[in-house]
């Protein structure tokens, strides 16, 4: 190999690892510093693949990031989850009208779609702040 391209693959296996080391110092903050950090990875990755209608909305958010506040976010998140419940609540009540109704077609649909809202609360509870 040449000289070039081992350097080249030395930069590449820098940059990697770099990045990785990136994601996982986001991953042990809290926050808005860990929003930040992950706004900051995110609108890396959309310039190295020229993605310019990502990186618009990640600079648009970077921009927001000043009205930031952890107890901010802890309410957004506190919301996002009673709205994901009221969901499953909702869902689970039409499939307990479906059964009520003995039509297979009905209980089918109805436990489809209360499996989709415990997944999206699921989402909603792992996701960080």
């Amino acid at each position: 190999m040449s000289r070039l391209t081992l350097l080249c693959a030395a930069c590449a296996l820098g940059f990697a690892s770099a990045t990785a080391m990136a994601a996982a110092n986001c991953d042990l903050m809290e926050g808005c510093a860990a929003r930040a950090c992950r706004l900051q990875r995110d609108t890396e990755a959309a310039q190295a693949r020229n993605d310019q209608k990502t990186l618009a909305r990640l600079q648009k958010a970077q921009a927001e990031m000043g009205h930031c506040s952890d107890d901010g976010l802890r309410m957004k998140r506190e919301k996002a989850l009673q709205q994901a419940q009221l969901q499953v609540d909702k869902r689970t009540n039409e499939l307990a009208q479906a059964q009520a109704s003995g039509d297979a077609k009905k209980i089918a649909r109805a436990q489809k779609k209360l499996d989709s809202a415990k997944a999206a609360y699921k989402d909603v509870q792992n996701s960080p702040l």
